[in-house]
Protein backbone atom coordinates (compact mmCIF):
# COMPACT_ATOMS: atom_id res chain seq x y z
CA UNK A 1 0.00 0.00 0.00
CA UNK A 2 0.91 3.42 0.24
CA UNK A 3 -0.19 6.63 2.01
CA UNK A 4 -0.46 10.16 0.71
CA UNK A 5 -0.09 13.60 2.76
CA UNK A 6 1.12 17.49 1.97
CA UNK A 7 4.77 17.03 1.12
CA UNK A 8 6.75 21.20 1.30
CA UNK A 9 9.78 21.14 -1.09
CA UNK A 10 12.88 23.59 -0.32
CA UNK A 11 15.28 25.43 -2.67
CA UNK A 12 18.77 25.24 -0.96
CA UNK A 13 20.36 28.63 -1.18
CA UNK A 14 23.55 29.11 -1.83
CA UNK A 15 26.26 31.29 0.08
CA UNK A 16 27.53 34.70 -2.17
CA UNK A 17 31.34 34.90 -3.16
CA UNK A 18 33.76 37.78 -2.46
CA UNK A 19 37.04 38.93 -2.68
CA UNK A 20 39.20 41.77 -3.01
CA UNK A 21 42.07 42.17 -5.90
CA UNK A 22 43.29 45.86 -4.56
CA UNK A 23 45.26 46.30 -2.50
CA UNK A 24 47.01 43.75 -2.63
CA UNK A 25 50.34 42.52 -0.78
CA UNK A 26 52.36 45.46 -2.65
CA UNK A 27 51.33 48.27 -0.57
CA UNK A 28 49.51 50.38 -3.69
CA UNK A 29 49.75 54.28 -2.43
CA UNK A 30 46.47 56.99 -2.57
CA UNK A 31 46.33 60.88 -1.82
CA UNK A 32 42.83 61.87 -2.48
CA UNK A 33 41.39 58.41 -4.18
CA UNK A 34 42.08 54.59 -4.30
CA UNK A 35 40.73 52.17 -6.35
CA UNK A 36 39.44 49.58 -4.89
CA UNK A 37 39.11 46.29 -7.02
CA UNK A 38 37.10 43.44 -5.54
CA UNK A 39 34.76 40.81 -7.09
CA UNK A 40 31.18 39.92 -5.96
CA UNK A 41 28.93 36.87 -7.25
CA UNK A 42 25.25 36.07 -6.09
CA UNK A 43 24.62 32.15 -6.64
CA UNK A 44 20.80 32.49 -5.80
CA UNK A 45 19.59 35.15 -4.25
CA UNK A 46 20.32 38.56 -5.35
CA UNK A 47 23.05 40.21 -2.80
CA UNK A 48 24.85 43.33 -2.16
CA UNK A 49 28.25 44.45 -0.84
CA UNK A 50 29.56 46.87 2.72
CA UNK A 51 33.37 47.94 2.28
CA UNK A 52 35.43 48.83 4.86
CA UNK A 53 38.13 50.26 5.80
CA UNK A 54 40.41 49.71 9.09
CA UNK A 55 44.07 49.58 10.60
CA UNK A 56 43.87 45.83 10.67
CA UNK A 57 43.48 43.14 9.03
CA UNK A 58 41.28 41.08 12.05
CA UNK A 59 37.76 41.22 13.53
CA UNK A 60 36.49 43.58 10.41
CA UNK A 61 35.88 45.93 12.49
CA UNK A 62 36.79 48.63 10.45
CA UNK A 63 35.20 51.72 9.62
CA UNK A 64 32.25 51.86 6.40
CA UNK A 65 33.37 53.23 3.28
CA UNK A 66 30.05 52.49 1.10
CA UNK A 67 27.03 50.22 1.52
CA UNK A 68 24.73 48.37 -0.80
CA UNK A 69 26.97 47.59 -3.89
CA UNK A 70 25.38 45.32 -6.45
CA UNK A 71 27.35 41.93 -5.78
CA UNK A 72 27.54 41.52 -9.83
CA UNK A 73 31.30 40.61 -10.86
CA UNK A 74 34.28 42.50 -10.93
CA UNK A 75 34.01 46.01 -10.10
CA UNK A 76 36.14 49.13 -8.96
CA UNK A 77 35.12 51.73 -6.50
CA UNK A 78 36.59 54.86 -6.08
CA UNK A 79 37.86 55.41 -2.38
CA UNK A 80 37.30 59.29 -1.20
CA UNK A 81 40.79 59.21 0.59
CA UNK A 82 41.49 62.84 1.03
CA UNK A 83 39.73 63.27 4.40
CA UNK A 84 41.82 60.46 5.58
CA UNK A 85 44.54 60.34 8.20
CA UNK A 86 47.63 58.96 6.48
CA UNK A 87 48.73 55.84 7.14
CA UNK A 88 47.99 51.88 6.11
CA UNK A 89 44.19 50.39 5.70
CA UNK A 90 42.75 46.83 5.06
CA UNK A 91 39.50 46.79 3.09
CA UNK A 92 37.06 44.57 3.96
CA UNK A 93 34.20 43.49 1.86
CA UNK A 94 31.02 42.00 3.50
CA UNK A 95 28.71 40.64 0.90
CA UNK A 96 25.39 39.73 2.05
CA UNK A 97 22.08 38.18 0.49
CA UNK A 98 20.08 38.79 3.24
CA UNK A 99 19.37 35.04 3.92
CA UNK A 100 22.19 33.52 4.96
CA UNK A 101 25.41 34.58 7.01
CA UNK A 102 27.22 37.19 5.38
CA UNK A 103 30.60 36.34 3.56
CA UNK A 104 33.34 38.79 4.87
CA UNK A 105 36.38 39.04 2.94
CA UNK A 106 40.09 40.81 3.32
CA UNK A 107 42.37 42.36 1.55
CA UNK A 108 45.48 40.52 1.49
CA UNK A 109 47.58 44.39 1.62
CA UNK A 110 46.92 47.53 2.78
CA UNK A 111 46.14 50.65 0.88
CA UNK A 112 48.71 53.28 2.17
CA UNK A 113 47.37 56.75 2.21
CA UNK A 114 50.53 59.41 2.02
CA UNK A 115 49.03 63.23 1.39
CA UNK A 116 51.57 65.90 -0.33
CA UNK A 117 52.38 68.83 1.15
CA UNK A 118 50.98 71.87 0.06
CA UNK A 119 52.76 74.10 -2.17
CA UNK A 120 52.38 77.87 -2.27
CA UNK A 121 53.27 79.87 -5.94
CA UNK A 122 51.78 82.85 -5.68
CA UNK A 123 48.92 85.25 -3.79
CA UNK A 124 47.19 87.64 -5.17
CA UNK A 125 46.39 90.39 -4.66
CA UNK A 126 50.23 91.21 -3.84
CA UNK A 127 49.08 94.10 -1.37
CA UNK A 128 46.92 94.51 1.54
CA UNK A 129 45.94 98.04 2.57
CA UNK A 130 45.96 98.73 6.85
CA UNK A 131 42.49 98.42 7.72
CA UNK A 132 41.35 95.91 4.54
CA UNK A 133 37.99 94.38 5.50
CA UNK A 134 37.03 90.96 3.78
CA UNK A 135 39.54 90.79 1.20
CA UNK A 136 39.74 87.98 -1.32
CA UNK A 137 42.60 86.87 -1.42
CA UNK A 138 43.46 83.82 -3.89
CA UNK A 139 45.98 81.31 -2.90
CA UNK A 140 47.54 79.70 -6.25
CA UNK A 141 49.74 76.73 -5.66
CA UNK A 142 49.12 72.24 -5.07
CA UNK A 143 47.84 70.30 -2.66
CA UNK A 144 46.20 73.04 -0.96
CA UNK A 145 43.81 70.55 1.18
CA UNK A 146 40.19 71.40 1.57
CA UNK A 147 37.89 73.93 3.79
CA UNK A 148 39.23 72.37 6.62
CA UNK A 149 42.79 73.88 5.67
CA UNK A 150 44.33 77.15 7.18
CA UNK A 151 45.89 80.28 5.86
CA UNK A 152 48.46 81.93 7.84
CA UNK A 153 50.30 85.46 7.37
CA UNK A 154 53.29 85.20 8.89
CA UNK A 155 55.55 88.41 9.97
CA UNK A 156 59.17 86.99 11.21
CA UNK A 157 58.34 83.30 11.16
CA UNK A 158 55.16 84.45 13.74
CA UNK A 159 51.55 84.22 12.76
CA UNK A 160 50.74 88.18 12.38
CA UNK A 161 47.58 88.74 15.02
CA UNK A 162 47.06 91.53 13.13
CA UNK A 163 45.46 89.72 10.15
CA UNK A 164 42.39 87.42 10.57
CA UNK A 165 41.63 85.02 8.17
CA UNK A 166 37.72 83.46 7.16
CA UNK A 167 35.98 81.33 5.17
CA UNK A 168 38.35 79.30 3.78
CA UNK A 169 37.41 77.66 0.06
CA UNK A 170 39.49 75.19 -1.44
CA UNK A 171 38.66 74.12 -5.43
CA UNK A 172 38.14 70.36 -6.44
CA UNK A 173 41.75 69.85 -7.81
CA UNK A 174 43.55 71.87 -4.98
CA UNK A 175 45.42 74.13 -6.99
CA UNK A 176 43.20 77.56 -5.85
CA UNK A 177 42.31 78.24 -2.16
CA UNK A 178 40.11 81.43 -1.29
CA UNK A 179 39.90 83.17 2.27
CA UNK A 180 38.46 86.54 3.19
CA UNK A 181 41.19 88.70 5.35
CA UNK A 182 40.57 91.28 7.49
CA UNK A 183 43.92 93.65 8.40
CA UNK A 184 43.89 95.74 11.40
CA UNK A 185 44.66 99.23 10.98
CA UNK A 186 47.60 98.98 13.35
CA UNK A 187 48.94 96.09 11.76
CA UNK A 188 52.94 96.95 10.87
CA UNK A 189 53.74 97.39 7.58
CA UNK A 190 56.22 95.28 5.65
CA UNK A 191 56.13 91.89 3.96
CA UNK A 192 53.66 88.86 5.21
CA UNK A 193 54.96 85.14 3.98
CA UNK A 194 51.86 83.28 3.54
CA UNK A 195 51.23 79.86 4.14
CA UNK A 196 48.87 77.40 3.87
CA UNK A 197 48.47 74.34 6.31
CA UNK A 198 46.18 71.16 5.70
CA UNK A 199 44.55 69.03 8.31
CA UNK A 200 43.55 65.44 7.39
CA UNK A 201 41.67 64.08 10.38
CA UNK A 202 43.44 64.21 13.54
CA UNK A 203 46.60 64.16 12.43
CA UNK A 204 49.39 67.36 12.44
CA UNK A 205 49.12 69.80 10.32
CA UNK A 206 51.53 70.13 6.68
CA UNK A 207 52.61 73.18 5.85
CA UNK A 208 53.32 74.77 2.36
CA UNK A 209 56.75 76.86 1.96
CA UNK A 210 55.39 80.33 1.78
CA UNK A 211 54.45 82.76 -0.98
CA UNK A 212 54.50 86.41 0.10
CA UNK A 213 51.98 89.56 0.36
CA UNK A 214 52.65 93.07 1.05
CA UNK A 215 50.53 94.41 4.17
CA UNK A 216 50.27 98.66 3.90
CA UNK A 217 53.11 98.72 0.77
CA UNK A 218 53.01 99.90 -2.72
CA UNK A 219 53.02 96.71 -5.21
CA UNK A 220 54.46 98.36 -7.56
CA UNK A 221 57.39 101.20 -7.91
CA UNK A 222 57.18 104.03 -10.94
CA UNK A 223 61.23 105.21 -11.45
CA UNK A 224 61.19 108.55 -12.63
CA UNK A 225 62.71 109.86 -15.98
CA UNK A 226 66.02 111.11 -15.31
CA UNK A 227 69.59 110.08 -13.53
CA UNK A 228 68.57 107.83 -10.42
CA UNK A 229 70.77 106.67 -7.75
CA UNK A 230 68.36 103.05 -7.16
CA UNK A 231 68.06 100.04 -5.49
CA UNK A 232 65.21 97.44 -5.28
CA UNK A 233 63.52 95.67 -2.69
CA UNK A 234 62.68 92.78 -4.67
CA UNK A 235 64.42 90.07 -6.99
CA UNK A 236 63.43 89.34 -10.87
CA UNK A 237 65.18 86.54 -11.25
CA UNK A 238 68.26 87.56 -13.05
CA UNK A 239 65.70 89.36 -15.83
CA UNK A 240 67.64 91.98 -17.13
CA UNK A 241 66.59 95.55 -17.59
CA UNK A 242 65.95 95.68 -20.91
CA UNK A 243 62.90 92.65 -20.24
CA UNK A 244 62.01 94.37 -16.97
CA UNK A 245 61.38 98.00 -18.14
CA UNK A 246 60.34 97.06 -22.04
CA UNK A 247 62.50 98.65 -23.53
CA UNK A 248 65.58 97.93 -26.29
CA UNK A 249 68.33 99.50 -24.30
CA UNK A 250 68.72 101.23 -20.48
CA UNK A 251 71.66 102.59 -19.62
CA UNK A 252 72.68 101.52 -15.94
CA UNK A 253 76.38 101.62 -14.19
CA UNK A 254 77.46 99.80 -10.59
CA UNK A 255 80.47 101.47 -9.14
CA UNK A 256 82.78 98.07 -8.70
CA UNK A 257 85.24 99.01 -5.63
CA UNK A 258 87.35 95.88 -6.18
CA UNK A 259 87.98 96.88 -9.86
CA UNK A 260 88.01 100.67 -9.02
CA UNK A 261 85.85 101.30 -12.35
CA UNK A 262 82.05 101.45 -13.20
CA UNK A 263 80.46 97.91 -14.70
CA UNK A 264 77.55 98.90 -17.77
CA UNK A 265 75.34 97.38 -18.60
CA UNK A 266 74.13 94.66 -20.29
CA UNK A 267 77.55 93.23 -17.77
CA UNK A 268 76.49 92.50 -14.48
CA UNK A 269 76.24 93.78 -11.88
CA UNK A 270 74.76 96.57 -14.27
CA UNK A 271 72.71 93.93 -15.88
CA UNK A 272 69.67 93.97 -13.39
CA UNK A 273 68.56 94.70 -9.49
CA UNK A 274 70.35 92.68 -7.41
CA UNK A 275 69.35 92.89 -3.86
CA UNK A 276 71.10 95.34 -1.36
CA UNK A 277 72.83 96.64 -3.84
CA UNK A 278 72.29 100.24 -5.65
CA UNK A 279 72.50 101.25 -9.66
CA UNK A 280 72.51 104.01 -11.36
CA UNK A 281 70.00 104.29 -14.11
CA UNK A 282 69.35 106.86 -16.69
CA UNK A 283 65.71 106.51 -18.43
CA UNK A 284 64.13 109.11 -20.67
CA UNK A 285 60.34 108.28 -19.41
CA UNK A 286 59.07 107.10 -16.03
CA UNK A 287 58.95 103.13 -15.83
CA UNK A 288 56.38 100.87 -13.65
CA UNK A 289 57.90 98.04 -12.51
CA UNK A 290 56.01 95.10 -10.13
CA UNK A 291 57.80 92.89 -7.30
CA UNK A 292 58.86 89.27 -8.67
CA UNK A 293 59.33 87.35 -5.09
CA UNK A 294 61.19 89.26 -2.16
CA UNK A 295 64.81 89.79 -2.20
CA UNK A 296 65.15 88.80 1.56
CA UNK A 297 63.90 85.93 3.19
CA UNK A 298 60.93 87.36 5.93
CA UNK A 299 62.14 87.82 9.77
CA UNK A 300 66.06 87.50 8.79
CA UNK A 301 68.66 90.27 8.70
CA UNK A 302 70.40 91.01 5.05
CA UNK A 303 73.85 90.84 4.89
CA UNK A 304 75.55 92.93 2.21
CA UNK A 305 79.40 92.27 1.64
CA UNK A 306 81.48 95.15 1.17
CA UNK A 307 85.13 96.27 -0.29
CA UNK A 308 87.39 98.89 0.78
CA UNK A 309 86.20 101.65 -0.37
CA UNK A 310 83.17 103.36 -1.51
CA UNK A 311 79.97 100.82 -2.23
CA UNK A 312 76.83 101.85 -3.61
CA UNK A 313 74.07 99.77 -1.07
CA UNK A 314 70.35 99.54 -0.88
CA UNK A 315 67.57 98.92 1.72
CA UNK A 316 66.86 94.93 0.76
CA UNK A 317 63.17 95.39 2.45
CA UNK A 318 60.18 96.74 0.79
CA UNK A 319 60.08 98.91 4.52
CA UNK A 320 62.63 101.62 6.15
CA UNK A 321 65.03 100.65 7.75
CA UNK A 322 66.60 102.46 11.03
CA UNK A 323 70.31 102.91 10.77
CA UNK A 324 70.37 102.11 14.41
CA UNK A 325 69.44 98.77 14.13
CA UNK A 326 72.33 98.22 10.94
CA UNK A 327 75.92 96.93 12.10
CA UNK A 328 78.98 96.02 10.45
CA UNK A 329 81.21 93.07 11.17
CA UNK A 330 84.65 93.40 10.18
CA UNK A 331 86.65 90.10 8.54
CA UNK A 332 87.48 89.01 11.73
CA UNK A 333 84.26 88.94 13.14
CA UNK A 334 83.91 91.73 15.03
CA UNK A 335 80.54 93.68 15.44
CA UNK A 336 80.18 97.38 15.46
CA UNK A 337 77.45 99.35 15.36
CA UNK A 338 76.81 101.40 12.18
CA UNK A 339 76.71 104.71 14.31
CA UNK A 340 79.51 103.87 16.14
CA UNK A 341 81.40 102.72 12.91
CA UNK A 342 80.85 106.21 11.47
CA UNK A 343 82.27 107.90 14.95
CA UNK A 344 84.91 105.77 14.61
CA UNK A 345 85.75 107.22 11.55
CA UNK A 346 85.72 103.46 9.85
CA UNK A 347 82.78 104.10 7.82
CA UNK A 348 81.30 107.37 6.00
CA UNK A 349 77.73 108.97 6.53
CA UNK A 350 74.90 107.30 3.69
CA UNK A 351 74.96 109.31 1.01
CA UNK A 352 71.68 109.62 -1.42
CA UNK A 353 71.19 111.31 -5.05
CA UNK A 354 69.06 114.51 -4.65
CA UNK A 355 67.34 114.45 -7.93
CA UNK A 356 65.78 117.72 -7.87
CA UNK A 357 69.23 119.37 -6.43
CA UNK A 358 71.29 117.11 -8.55
CA UNK A 359 73.73 116.39 -5.69
CA UNK A 360 74.13 114.19 -2.82
CA UNK A 361 72.40 114.05 0.53
CA UNK A 362 73.59 112.59 3.47
CA UNK A 363 71.59 110.62 5.84
CA UNK A 364 72.85 110.45 9.39
CA UNK A 365 73.29 107.54 11.36
CA UNK A 366 69.90 108.24 13.33
CA UNK A 367 68.14 108.08 9.72
CA UNK A 368 66.67 105.48 7.87
CA UNK A 369 67.19 103.76 4.45
CA UNK A 370 64.49 103.69 2.38
CA UNK A 371 63.09 101.13 0.20
CA UNK A 372 64.06 101.92 -3.76
CA UNK A 373 66.57 104.38 -2.91
CA UNK A 374 70.52 103.99 -3.65
CA UNK A 375 73.43 104.78 -1.27
CA UNK A 376 76.92 105.31 -1.21
CA UNK A 377 79.31 103.84 1.46
CA UNK A 378 82.83 104.09 2.46
CA UNK A 379 84.41 101.65 4.60
CA UNK A 380 88.23 101.28 5.48
CA UNK A 381 88.44 97.75 5.62
CA UNK A 382 86.62 94.43 4.13
CA UNK A 383 83.32 93.46 6.05
CA UNK A 384 79.85 92.96 6.00
CA UNK A 385 76.82 95.64 6.46
CA UNK A 386 74.33 93.52 8.24
CA UNK A 387 70.65 94.92 7.99
CA UNK A 388 67.96 93.76 10.39
CA UNK A 389 64.07 92.95 9.22
CA UNK A 390 61.65 95.63 8.94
Amino acid sequence: GYTTGTYNLVQFDHPPTVSIQQPDANLPTADRLFNIQFKALATDTPATVDLYYATDNSGANGQIIVRGLEASGAQTFGWDTSSIPPGDYYIYAVCSDGVLTPVTAVSTGAARVIHAAPTVTSTSPGTLALGASGVNVVVTGTALGTSTSSVSFLRSGNPDPAITVSDVQVSQDQTSLTASVTVAGTAIPGPRTVVVSTVVGASAAASSPGSTILVGLPDSYTIPAGLQLLSSPFQYNETSFTVLFGLPKVDAAVWAPGANQYAFSPNSPADTFHPGAAVWIQLKAPVTVHPQGFAAPDGQPFKIDLQTGWNMIGDPFPAPIPLAGVSLVDAGGQTTPYAAAVTAGDASPLYAFDTSQKQYAATGASGSIQPWAGYWLMVDAPGTLVVPPP
